[in-house]
Parts: structure tokens; C-alpha cells; sequence
């Protein structure tokens, strides 16, 4: 039995419902059921699936279009009653036959959408588009359908003129009504105030026409025109919605003015009244401040229609109104400068709670809510650097009802904590959660009989993590599947009887949604956590394409790889490359069973076999190495795999590749284009025309022919366990390379005003540069580009090659003479030095330079005490170089315990000079601080992955020591206010877990 609680509308609408009932059976009533289909008509009610007695249905997903029985009339609908489950059920409204016309409003909860009328510009029809979720049904819709006679100022709507109204519905449109254009040389000023107490005007504009930069209507936030101004609109870029605030009365003013020459056919909109959240009306736009409210639309500075500003630093919280309740945010849309500017969002009414994430480009971060916890509020902080602005957010605030599970009710994969981005932490309990996997779900494990807290994370990239758990109760289970638990596939699982799990080394693919459970086994039925997640950084044979490694599998960043190749997984498979010493090592085994059980992807009869050759992987993936064949060259693919002698099972699958396929593999929807299994058991099989000696037929497939560009993916499979490297080489016409083969290629340099750049195009056998006065030449591979000021500037080259034709741009970035990387007084030759552990226990180290003049050489040195080192690698320099270089090295015994590591540069001229210093801890993984952004204005983040960051000291150039003004945002991370120091060069020197460590900081 549910015990339910009605509001006084609900109430009402029940009493509606009851004295309803014998008016129904005596009469006959024209009525509309939601459902698919369409009506001409200009009287009738219309009701959800359920009619006016019953609640509709679950899992409903129909489409009904109601177009005017009368000529030149639109469709009109006035609702009586609504009620729909809150933020899971939906009625969209089209101003349009279809679903592909403009919306009108999405409407959910019990907010009556009032009266909505179609325009005539789109066909005069209403479409209705509703959804339910597969749980709670509610009363649904009680509206009536009519028709109206748009524009003229009568009841179907009012043209622009001098004057005034309150209403809150209305079609609103130029002097011209909805038919014919506005009259030049107008000046008319129009106000709407709301009807209804407490409600504000809002506007929605279908369409929007006048003559750009000479007829314009301006909107103010008022009664009058000397309310503030909410925009100014010229051309045919349409407003959307617009809505008043009630601090400023819930009135619209708009204003219109046109020229006396050219006009157009203006506009149509919808005036109708919307409740304000806690920022007002049309929304909160970002700044310096708090609220209380459970309904709000929340913009960056610039609202909904303009972009923030520059050296933006603000702070905003929310917190709910209602008590029990936690705030939630939706974002709509999302664009800030990547890597520069950085929404970042906080479970709490601080800086100092727990960052949930940090967020910038153009990922949308998703729903995010508070935590009950944590004091159920959400902070958000915005930084902006001083340079490019975007176009910022648009988000909903709103207010859930927790259930253990950080907002919204059980935490589960509808309803997940969603990660942004790594590094992550956070600390909260499953309890309250709900129990929602069990044993029976991926990854089988009784540890999933307790109460379930999830995770979701999407990755951008191909990325290898480690998730670690502190402060949980025993018989506790952490797991990772590609899906939902209840139908993905198990990625890694981790449970441990005494607590606190850890999962090192997953394999995430790019673009597949994982799911990150913490659970626990029946007793205890829950515990509370902290969880840790990070990126593993990146080494040799990850599989991973990260860059500036070369070798078997084209990552980094490392030195060149060498030995054989293992992949254990599709989603980290290695390119193979043709030089003479690729092999395989067939001992490797992953976590996924990618082919567990297929038929579509892995089938029993052989796509490209000769006779009497059987399946594919018949016995399924065992010690399995993936592998990704780059085609270079048009042809016929053959190749062997082994060699002739030793008795092995060695079998093999392939199927054509992109970013798609293991996910296609994994859920049994990609057939192989080729594979053997082998028939004579004998270590030599693959791809060939003719059988080479010492193999047998039933072991070799036929050659396929292939073409430039294409990408295949091979699955190795060791049946017979052996330890033996495997050699890989190609017979056929075709070649192949070492990583994804692109035709055409150039450079991006990035110069100062003034300068030329030179664009180097390759992959061609001829070249055509588009015209432009900029270049030296238009015909040649290379070719001199002086850009005429300041910006950013394309330059697109068309080569012809082997591989066919490519179009490719050359972007030159010029920065202005006055930013800091074209101030020799501020520049240095080495930008970035770093080293830390892998996890062989051995340093990388790495080291970008940039603009390097009469560099001759790099010395790596080492130290056990930070005062007397010792040289471990010499490292000749570029020498003259206007562009961005990376080195690597590597310490493959470092010492044990602590370690110092520095570089030496010396000059063509016999002076030199050293780098930071950057100390290394041999008992654990390194502690890697990380700074931005650098240079930096007016404040700058520290962050050391969740470890104490101490003792901060900033030094200036004549070794004076600043006074700094450091706040802590959250454990590990903290921010420095630098408004207040002068432009120059500095150094930062902190303490991480007792580590000293030295970086250089420039400050403009």
C-alpha cells in the first residue's frame, strides 16, 4: 500500500474528476485520447491516454497533431488541469504539424502550461509530443481545443502599436500582423505586464525578420523604456524566449523602430506568464552571490543571448527551499574557452566543500547534485582568463529528494553521480541508496547484495584509471561495467572482506558510458566512502594514442618503444607496424571477454574461408592480443602470423575498424570480414594467395583487397598457451602504417605580430594553395605566410597523392606584440619540465621548450639530497627552433627513496642554466603538482591530487618573498590571489607530504 499526498490542485482536479462522472453517463462527449495520430477540429477536449478517470500509462511515447477545421484560424489549447510526474514526464508543444517544428514549451510537474496558440506563419497547427518514464504515472491533462483568428489586434493576438495590456496569453506581432511586413519609419513602444500575481511575462518568438542594422526591437525588463535593457534585435536571428524578472514588476516593454526604406515581414510570438525561481523570472545570471529557490534558469554573466566577459572570478550558491530537498542542475548547453576558463562546481555552500568537478570546453557536464551531507547546496566558481570569451551556459536549477543516493531518489544508472572530469574525489554512503544489482548482474559478484551507490563517467579519450576506496566498513565491493550493470558488460571488480577495494589499471574506451558501482555484501547492507579516481600516466604499450611515443603502439609520451606487443583488449588494441622487429607476445590477457557467447560478431561459419575451413574463434578469446592494421597503400592484404614448426593453436578474427567498433563487437553487432580457425594445429597461419611453404590451407585465409585509408582490427587468440613471441610481416601489394593514415598534413605554428610563418604541407605528390595575399607561393610544399596583424588566420592546401586527394587547413595564430610569449624579456626555452614514476618503477622524464636560440645541449641530472647531483643522460638540443619541441628521458634504477631531478641547458656559447626542480618519492607514486593557468593575472590553482599542499612561499626575481594570500578550495587544491603583484617572473616553492618542490610562475 502507498500512501500518497496530494496537493490542493491535485485535490481539486480529483473533485473535478468525481463530479464528472454523471455528466459522463448521460451525455454524449467529444473527446481526444492522446495517442499517434491527428485531427482537424476547432472543438474538443483533449486528455492524456488515460481520459479524464485514469492516469496514464508508463513507458508512453506518442505523437498527436490537432490542425484548425477552419481556413486562415489557428489551433488553440487552454488546460484545465496538469499533472505529470516531475522531470520524468514530458509534453513538448510544436507550433507545427511534426515534431520537427519550432517548440513551444516543454512542460512537467503540476505548472499548468495555460493557453497556447499555434501561429499562422508555420500552418496553424498544435503538435503534442509526450513521454513517460517505465515507473510513476500520474492524472495527466484535462485541456480544451479551439480555433482563433490570428493577428489584427482581435482575440487571436495584437500587433505592434503604442499602448498596453495584462494578460497572460496573447500572440504577439509586428504592425503588420501575421501576414503582411511592418511599415517604415515606425516608433512604437508596446508593454505586457502578468495577469497573475507573483508571475512574470515570458515571450517566445516563432519567427523574426527585419532589416539588419536598420529596423531593431528592443525588450526591457520593466514597464517603460527606461527599465533595463534586455536585448536589441535586428536581422533574422531570432530572440527564442525571453522573460521578465519580478525585481523589476514581471513587465516586458518592447520597442520597435524602423528606417524609412526597406521592410520586413517582423514577427510572431507567444506572451504567456511563467512562476519565477529564486534569481528572478528569466533566470540568474552568474556573479558574486547565493539564493534560496527550487526553480531557476542559471546563465553564465552574459545570460542567455551573450557571452561572459574576461577576468571573470565569481562565486554563486544555491541551496534548496525546501528542507530535506537537494539542489540539482541541468545543463542545456555548454561552451567556455578550453583550458582557460573553468566552471567549477562545489557539493556545498563554499569553495571549501568537495569539488564534484571542473569543467571547461564544450562537454556538457550533465545533471550534477548536492548531497544531503554536505548541507544539500551546490557552489559554483567561474574563472575566466584575460584573452577569448564564450559563449557560457545555460542550466536549470531545481530541487530533488534524496535517498542516500546524492539527489533524486535511489542512486542508480538513471540516476548516477555523474564525473565530469579526473582527477575525481568525493566522500559520501551508500546507505539510503537502494539495493539495485545483485549477483545476477555483470560482473556475478555476491558483494552487489548491499545498497548501491553508482557512477557515470563517459570518457573523451581512450584512458587507463585507478580507483581507490578509504574509509568503508568490511565486505565491501567496488565495480566497473561498460553499461548498466543490469545489462553491460563486466570492465573490472575489486572486493575485499576486510574493506576499502582498489581497482589499478582500467581500460576505458572512448565514448562508452561506464558505470563505477560501490556496493557491499548483505551484511553489512551499506557503508559510507570516500572514493579516488585518477589517470594512469601514460607508458610503452598502453595501447593508448596520447602522443610523442613511437614504436609498436604510437602513444607516449615516451622514448621508443621496443619488444613485443600486448593488448588484452579491443578498447587498448596496439597499431602494427612494419618494421622487421614487430612481434607479438601471445601471454597477454585482458579484462573484458569481448566475444563472450557472439554470433554476430564471432560466428561459427567462416566469412572468407576456402573449402572445408570451419568458425572463428570457436573456443572464444584466449591470451589475446588486439591489434589495429592502418592501411597505406591501395591493395591486397596478406600476412602471416608465426612460422612454420612448433604444434600451436594460433587463431585469428578481423573486422573493419573505427572509434565504433569494440563497442559494436562487445554488443554482438559487427560480423567479421575475415578469420581462421585453426585447423591443423600449427604455428603459421594468416592471409595469403597462394599457401607459403611449410603451412597448410586449412590455416590460411584468402588476401583482401583493400584500400588507402581504411583501418582493420585483428583479435590473436593463443589456444595453446604458448610463451613463444609470435612474428607479424605482410606479404600482400598493400602497405600499411604505424599509425591512422592521413594523406595530407601541415603545420599550426603560432607566431608574434610582425612575423612570417613557414606551412609545410606533406603526403603529396602536388600541392595547391588557395590564393591569398598573405603567401609567397600558392604551388609548392612550402610556402612563407605573412599574416597582416594580430588573430587567427587559415590558410587550406589541396594535395594530391598516392592515397588520393586531401583537403587540409594551415592555422597561423599571431599573437598581439604585446602578449607575454613575444616578450623576450619573459620568455624562457624550457615552458614545461617534468618527471614522474611508472609503473615499471621507473622515472620519465620530459621537457617542452619553446623559441630556442644557440641551444646546444641537455644534461639530466640527479640528486639523492637536492645540493650534489650526478649527470644520467646527455640530450642534444634542437639549437634554433620557433616552435613547440619535446624531449624525453628516462632514470630506469632511480634511487630508493627520495630523489631530486633537474636539466642543465647548456648554450652554443659555453654559458648555461638550470631547469626546476622536481623531487621524486621511490616509496609511492610521484606527487605531481599541477598550476594554472601559467602565465597568470589575478589568481592561480594549485593542485596536487589530493594530497596536503604546504608550507607556499612565492619569491620574486630579486629573491624577495611575497606576501601571498592563499585560500583552500578542497583537500589538495587551493587558490593564490595575485592582484596585487607586479608583472614579472617568479618561483613558487611548496611542500607536498613533506616533498619540496620549485616551479617558475609569470605573472603579467
Amino acid at each position: 500500500m502507498q500512501l500518497r499526498l496530494y496537493s490542493t490542485s491535485t485535490l481539486r482536479a480529483l473533485i473535478y474528476i468525481f463530479t464528472s462522472v454523471a455528466f459522463l453517463a448521460s451525455n454524449t462527449y467529444a473527446q481526444i485520447l492522446m495517442s499517434n495520430g491527428s485531427s482537424t477540429t476547432c472543438s474538443d477536449d483533449f486528455f492524456d491516454s488515460g481520459g479524464i478517470l485514469a492516469n496514464y500509462n508508463s513507458s508512453e511515447n506518442f505523437v498527436y497533431t490537432i490542425c484548425p477545421a477552419a481556413l486562415g484560424n489557428v489551433t488553440q489549447v487552454a488546460f484545465n488541469s496538469f499533472f505529470l510526474e516531475t522531470n520524468f514526464d514530458f509534453l513538448n508543444i510544436y507550433d507545427g504539424n511534426s515534431t520537427a517544428a519550432p517548440l513551444i514549451g516543454s512542460f512537467t510537474g503540476a505548472t499548468n502550461p495555460g493557453t497556447i496558440a499555434a501561429t499562422l506563419l508555420n500552418g496553424g497547427c498544435l503538435t503534442f509530443e509526450f513521454t513517460s518514464d517505465a515507473s510513476v504515472t500520474d492524472l495527466g491533462w484535462d485541456a480544451d481545443i479551439s480555433c482563433i483568428v490570428p493577428g489584427g489586434g482581435g482575440g487571436g493576438g495584437t500587433n505592434m502599436s503604442n499602448g498596453s495590456s495584462t494578460t497572460c496569453s496573447d500572440n504577439f506581432f509586428d504592425s503588420g500582423g501575421s501576414a503582411g511586413n511592418y511599415s517604415s519609419s515606425e516608433n512604437l513602444t508596446y508593454t505586457y505586464c502578468s495577469a497573475t500575481a507573483g508571475d512574470v511575462i515570458q515571450i517566445n518568438f516563432s519567427s523574426f525578420f527585419l532589416e539588419n542594422n536598420f529596423d531593431f526591437l528592443n525588450i526591457y525588463d520593466g514597464n517603460s523604456t527606461a527599465a533595463p535593457l534586455i536585448g536589441s534585435f535586428t536581422g533574422s536571428t531570432n530572440p527564442g524566449t525571453i522573460a521578465a524578472t519580478l525585481a523589476n514588476g514581471g513587465c516586458l516593454t518592447f520597442q520597435f523602430t524602423s528606417d524609412g526604406s526597406v521592410t520586413d515581414l517582423g514577427w510572431e510570438a507567444v506572451i504567456s506568464c511563467i512562476t519565477p525561481g529564486g534569481g528572478g523570472g528569466g533566470g540568474t545570471n552568474m556573479t558574486n552571490g547565493s539564493s534560496t529557490t527550487c526553480n531557476d534558469n542559471f546563465f553564465d554573466s552574459g545570460g542567455s543571448t551573450t557571452n561572459y566577459g574576461l577576468n571573470e572570478n565569481f562565486v554563486y550558491t544555491y541551496c534548496p527551499a525546501t528542507a530535506g530537498d537537494v539542489t540539482q542542475v541541468s545543463f542545456s548547453s555548454f561552451s567556455t574557452e578550453t583550458g582557460f576558463d573553468f566552471l567549477n562546481i562545489y557539493d556545498g555552500n563554499s569553495t571549501a566543500a568537495p569539488l564534484l568537478g571542473s569543467f571547461s570546453g564544450i562537454a556538457n557536464p550533465g545533471t550534477i547534485a548536492a548531497t544531503l551531507a554536505n548541507g544539500a547546496c551546490l557552489t559554483f566558481e567561474f574563472i575566466s582568463d584575460g584573452s577569448v570569451s564564450d559563449l557560457g551556459w545555460e542550466a536549470v536549477i531545481s530541487c530533488t529528494t534524496p535517498n542516500g543516493g546524492g539527489g533524486g531518489g535511489c542512486s542508480d544508472c538513471s540516476n548516477a553521480t555523474i564525473i565530469g572530469s579526473l582527477p575525481f574525489n568525493t566522500s559520501t554512503t551508500s546507505c539510503g541508496a537502494c539495493n539495485n544489482f545483485s549477483s545476477s548482474d555483470a560482473c556475478a559478484s555476491l558483494y552487489m547484495g548491499g545498497e548501491d551507490y553508482v557512477f557515470e563517467y563517459t570518457p573523451a579519450v581512450a584512458e587507463i584509471l585507478d580507483i581507490t576506496l578509504s574509509g568503508s566498513l568490511t565486505w565491501t565491493g567496488l565495480f566497473v561495467t561498460a553499461g548498466c550493470p543490469t545489462t553491460g558488460i563486466c570492465v573490472g571488480s575489486s572486493t575485499n572482506s576486510a574493506g576499502n577495494p582498489a581497482l589499478n589499471g582500467v581500460s576505458l574506451l572512448a565514448g562508452q558510458t561506464y558505470y563505477i558501482v560501490v556496493s557491499t555484501f548483505p551484511l553489512p547492507d551499506c557503508t559510507p566512502f570516500t572514493i579516488n579516481i585518477n589517470t594512469v600516466l601514460p607508458s610503452c604499450f598502453d595501447g593508448l594514442q596520447n602522443g610523442g611515443e613511437t614504436g609498436v603502439d604510437c602513444g607516449g609520451p615516451c622514448p621508443p618503444c621496443s619488444g613485443a606487443a600486448t593488448a588484452g583488449d579491443c578498447n587498448v588494441a596496439v597499431n602494427i607496424c612494419t618494421n622487421n622487429s614487430f612481434s607479438v607476445d601471445p601471454s597477454g590477457f585482458g579484462l573484458v571477454d569481448e566475444l563472450s557467447g557472439n554470433l554476430t560478431s564471432n560466428p561459427t561459419i567462416n566469412p572468407n574461408t576456402s573449402p572445408g575451413n570451419m568458425g572463428c574463434l570457436l573456443s572464444g578469446e584466449l591470451n589475446s592480443t588486439w591489434m589495429i592494421i592502418n592501411i597505406a597503400s591501395s591493395g591486397s592484404l596478406g600476412f602471416e602470423l608465426g612460422a612454420p614448426g612448433p604444434a600451436d593453436c594460433y587463431d585469428w578474427i578481423m573486422w573493419s575498424y573505427d572509434a565504433n567498433s569494440c563497442s559494436a563487437i562487445m554488443n554482438n553487432q559487427l560480423p567479421p570480414i575475415s578469420c581462421n580457425w585453426n585447423g591443423t594445429c600449427n604455428s603459421f597461419t594468416g592471409m595469403a594467395s597462394t599457401v607459403p611453404v611449410g603451412g597448410f590451407a586449412n590455416n590460411f585465409e584468402n588476401t583482401l583487397n583493400v584500400s588507402c585509408g581504411e583501418q582493420y582490427l585483428i583479435c590473436f587468440s593463443n589456444y595453446s598457451s604458448a610463451l613463444t613471441t609470435v612474428p607479424f610481416s605482410f606479404t600482400g601489394t598493400a602497405t600499411v602504417s604505424c599509425s591512422f593514415f592521413n594523406p595530407i598534413t601541415v603545420n599550426n605554428p603560432v607566431i608574434c605580430e610582425g612575423s612570417c610563418a613557414t606551412l609545410t604541407a606533406s603526403g603529396g605528390n602536388s600541392y595547391a594553395w588557395n590564393s591569398s595575399p598573405d603567401l609567397s607561393a600558392t604551388n609548392t610544399a612550402a610556402v612563407n605566410a605573412c599574416p597582416p596583424n594580430a588573430g587567427i588566420f587559415n590558410y587550406p592546401v589541396t594535395g594530391v597523392g598516392a592515397c588520393g586527394t586531401g583537403t587540409v587547413i594551415s592555422t597561423v595564430t599571431v599573437l598581439a606584440s604585446t602578449d607575454i610569449l613575444c616578450n623576450p624579456l619573459l620568455q624562457l626555452p624550457i615552458i614545461e619540465f617534468q618527471a614522474f614514476m611508472n609503473t615499471a618503477k621507473e622515472v620519465d622524464i620530459l621537457w617542452r621548450t619553446e623559441n630556442e636560440e644557440n641551444t646546444d645541449y641537455f644534461v639530466v641530472e640527479r640528486s639523492a639530497d637536492g645540493v650534489h647531483f650526478e649527470s644520467l643522460e646527455e640530450v642534444d638540443a634542437t639549437g634554433e627552433s620557433n616552435s613547440m619541441i619535446l624531449y624525453t628521458s628516462k632514470d630506469k634504477n632511480p634511487l630508493i627513496g627520495l630523489s631530486y631531478y633537474r636539466l642543465k641547458l647548456f648554450y652554443s656559447d659555453g654559458k648555461f642554466a638550470y631547469s626546476d626542480l622536481i623531487a621524486i618519492d621511490n616509496h609511492r607514486q610521484a606527487n605531481h603538482l599541477r598550476m594554472f593557468p601559467n602565465p597568470a593575472s589575478e589568481a592561480l590553482i594549485l593542485e596536487a591530487n589530493f594530497l596536503e599542499i604546504e608550507n607556499i612561499k612565492l619569491i620574486n626575481n630579486w629573491g624577495q618573498l611575497m606576501v601571498l594570500n592563499a585560500e583552500k578550495i578542497s583537500r589538495g587544491k587551493c587558490r593564490l590571489n595575485l592582484q596585487n603583484l607586479n608583472p614579472g617572473m617568479y618561483t613558487i616553492h611548496v611542500q607536498i607530504e613533506g616533498i619540496p618542490l620549485v616551479r617558475k610562475l609569470i605573472i603579467y
